[in-house]
């Protein structure tokens, strides 16, 4: 089917909905696209014909010839272009900063606004999800044993890339179940954990075996037992401390870590922390700070804080999860840093920090 070129303006918002009922759990906030409005927004593609899009996305994916399907109402075509290039395509589409990346380089901005390309690749997903995901052709079994440490969403994909020439792979994890960040960093109101675990699930189909709750402590193990390729994909797991005074209060909480526990006691492991009542201070700004931001107003915190060394221009956090902080009543300290943590028998009392300047 041909593509008219009478070219609709204006990018389609999703809804949304309010902060005030956002507010109240952990539930996806912004409404997917239906069939028309997907086909509406990718005919906004002026598909370039060098696209800088293709060029700031990582995973290389062909934009303009996705969204071309898209709009051409080829969805199945449409699948089969993002999951050639990107395994976790639908994970992407909910937590990709392709504000950063291929939207901030689509030619369209200039007319008006970026194509929305994320919430395209959500469409896709879903229309994958209910339909039957994509399925490429395995190589002829090679013979050989490969190990990947970690089951996060790099090693997920080395797996799945490696399984489809043909090894024999196998995911080892010491968390209870496979993921990494995808369950346990980022959470339900970003996207239902339906998203990762189907596509975890899409991996497995490729006769990836995947342990978990076992920790690798030494590589001389894995080659005994007889692999003969070993991919380290652990993580970053190791917090970075601020190596000031009241670190160490009862109170005070490494962000990973501290979504984590929250990821895993509404996965049904241990209880949620209560903040009912509390004032919260998040020190950072970038996009794990405004999680946590965002985590501890969920759990009934009366005020959060982000505490920031520098001004909202230079913010790493992308401009969607901040706009979304300020639109749940999240407050901003800026040119601030923690001098030292102040307790009162044993816990988090207060915050001391000095005013801070650019350029100084």
């Amino acid at each position: 089917m041909s593509v008219g070129r009478v070219m609709p303006m204006g990018r389609l918002k999703a809804k949304e909905l309010p902060p005030a009922e956002r507010v109240k759990g952990f539930i996806p906030y912004v409404e997917d696209y239906t069939l028309d409005q997907a086909v509406y927004e990718a005919s906004r593609c002026l598909w370039c014909h060098d696209p800088p899009c293709v060029t700031k996305c990582p995973a290389g994916i062909m934009i303009p010839e996705f969204l071309f399907a898209l709009a051409s109402r080829d969805l199945r075509t449409a699948a089969k272009i993002l999951r050639e290039s990107n395994v976790f395509a639908g994970v992407c589409g909910y937590v990709c900063p392709v504000e950063k990346l291929c939207e901030s380089a689509c030619v369209r901005k200039d007319l008006d606004e970026p194509v929305a390309i994320s919430m395209l690749q959500r469409f896709i997903y879903l229309y994958e999800k209910e339909n039957g995901f994509i399925a490429f052709e395995k190589a002829p079994a090679t013979g050989k044993k490969v190990a990947v440490i970690g089951a996060g969403p790099a090693g997920l994909a080395a797996a799945y890339e490696l399984a489809k020439r043909g090894h024999d792979v196998t995911v080892f994890d010491y968390m209870e179940e496979p993921g990494g960040l995808l369950l346990y960093g980022i959470l339900p109101y970003k996207y239902d954990w339906s998203v990762p675990l189907t596509e975890i699930e899409y991996v497995r189909g490729y006769g990836v075996k995947i342990v978990t709750g076992r920790k690798i402590d030494s590589l001389d193990v894995l080659f005994k037992e007889g692999y003969q390729a070993v991919f380290i994909a652990s993580g970053l797991t190791k917090p970075r401390k601020l190596n000031v005074p009241g670190e160490d209060l009862e109170g005070v909480f490494y962000a990973l870590d501290f979504l984590a526990h929250v990821a895993k006691a509404l996965r049904g492991t241990g209880s949620l922390p209560d903040f009912k009542g509390k004032r919260v201070a998040v020190i950072g700004g970038g996009d794990t700070a405004v999680d946590s931001a965002l985590t501890a107003l969920r759990l009934g915190a009366e005020r959060v804080y982000i505490i920031y060394r520098r001004s909202l221009e230079e913010m790493p956090a992308v401009q969607a999860g901040r706009k979304q902080a300020r639109e749940e009543g999240i407050e901003f300290i800026l040119l601030a840093a923690p001098t030292r943590i102040i307790g009162e028998n044993g816990k988090v009392k207060a915050i001391e920090c000095i005013r801070m300047k650019l350029g100084a």
